[in-house]
């Protein structure tokens, strides 16, 4: 099984698109506990991304756009968007396997907390740039949601 350190050094070398490829990929071979461990890496950075970016925009003065050079955007944009995030793990804990995974109250709990996290800072972000919220799917930041409704 993937450690949430194997997982993150993974991830660090995947595009937004293979990462989410990859998660969906260890369902479909029977690895839910990869298929977690990638998907909670990823949404770690999701949200630490965001919260960065939110401490950017809350500093900046009225019409700054000094945020659109910074790294923290950049990685942002680096990952998959939160609503796709959401789907993701809306589609893993819709599979009896998820919920087994996550049968463990504490494990939900702490599921819980994290979307919560990155719940809140996106709707931050969607007041000032809702544009790098926006995935192939479009927004849907309410996925994260859903998701929690799931737990």
């Amino acid at each position: 099984p993937l450690t949430p350190e194997s997982a993150e050094e993974r991830l660090e070398q995947l595009d937004a698109t293979a990462a989410v490829q990859a998660i969906r990929a260890n369902v479909a071979i029977g690895a839910p506990m990869n298929a977690m461990t990638l998907l909670r890496a990823v949404t770690i950075s999701l949200k630490d991304a965001l919260e960065n970016l939110v401490e950017i925009l809350d500093g900046n003065v009225e019409g700054e756009t000094s945020w659109q050079d910074s790294n923290e955007l950049e990685l942002l944009e680096s990952l998959p968007a939160a609503g796709l995030v959401g789907s993701l793990w809306k589609e893993y804990l819709g599979t009896s396997t998820g919920a087994d995974v996550l049968s463990d109250m504490s494990s939900a709990y702490a599921v819980h907390a994290l979307l919560s996290s990155v719940r809140a800072a996106a709707e931050r972000v969607r007041k000032a740039v809702p544009g790098v919220l926006v995935g192939p799917g479009g927004e849907k930041v309410e996925a994260l949601a859903e998701a929690m409704q799931l737990l």
